[in-house]
């Protein structure tokens, strides 16, 4: 988050690249260089679908190509790294704050990119999982000491006792000049279709850019602080003070 906080409530977070296709080369110089992040490092064969459209019959041709697919785990966390011909994509089940993507742009994302001739991207993508869980939380109405009640109108509708919440999704697009995103937020619940009965509450807020990014350090740096920032002020947006105290504990 913009203010760095004692603990945060984050599940998973994700940043990708897109690019044309390129040929992935150097396996085990990129084994040795991400060696002291992931333990669990192979070289995977992976599937894509394609599927064309012949213009002069009116048919739709489906065919399915095999692609190199680069994988790093670690096995202590969780988090891993994924990389195939046109697509680099880094998940976070451990995270404390973004200087550990930073750091990972600087050292080895930069140096996979020019190695491989990507001279822009296509697309960057940041989401932040959020999931918010208090014991404190019994019912729907609980929810107010800790969401903004921008978000909690929905519950204010459903109102009556006679019915009994399912699920509670909300899905709010939009873009900035620096970015576009897509905000989900509510409650999961992963008992569906039982009723509601555990205290979570998500927010995600998945960041991406709007046009190419350019392949060097600052231009890829800078469009990661804009969706960082953007993401980091959604849900600041979204929470009130006393989560903001649960977070300095």
């Amino acid at each position: 988050m913009s203010h760095t906080y004692k603990k945060n409530y984050l599940k998973q977070v994700i940043f990708r690249l897109d690019f044309e296709s390129t040929e992935l080369t150097n396996f085990e110089e990129y084994r040795q260089l991400a060696g002291d992040l992931f333990d669990d490092i192979s070289k995977k064969k992976g599937k894509v679908g394609n599927f064309e459209f012949q213009v002069d019959s009116g048919e739709v041709i489906n065919s399915v190509e095999e692609i190199d697919v680069w994988h790093f785990l670690n096995t202590t966390n969780g988090n891993r790294l994924e990389i195939g011909p046109s697509y680099l994509v880094l998940e976070y089940f451990s995270y404390k704050d973004s200087s550990a993507i930073k750091d990972y742009i600087s050292k080895m994302c930069i140096k996979f990119l020019n190695d491989h001739s990507v001279k822009q991207l296509i697309r960057m993508g940041l989401r932040y999982i959020n999931n918010l869980e208090f014991d404190s939380v019994r019912k729907l109405q609980d929810w107010k000491a800790y969401i903004s009640s921008d978000l909690l109108v929905v519950h204010e509708f459903i109102g009556s006792k006679d019915r009994v919440p399912l699920r509670i999704l909300n899905q709010f697009e939009y873009k900035t000049d620096s970015c576009s995103a897509i905000f989900k937020y509510g409650i999961w619940n992963d008992k569906y279709p039982s009723p509601i009965l555990r205290s979570s509450y998500i927010l995600d807020i998945d960041c991406y850019t709007p046009r190419p990014v350019d392949t060097d350090l600052d231009a890829i740096l800078k469009s990661f602080t804009d969706l960082k920032d953007e993401a980091e002020s959604i849900f600041e947006l979204s929470i009130t003070d006393k989560v903001r105290k649960e977070m300095e504990k």
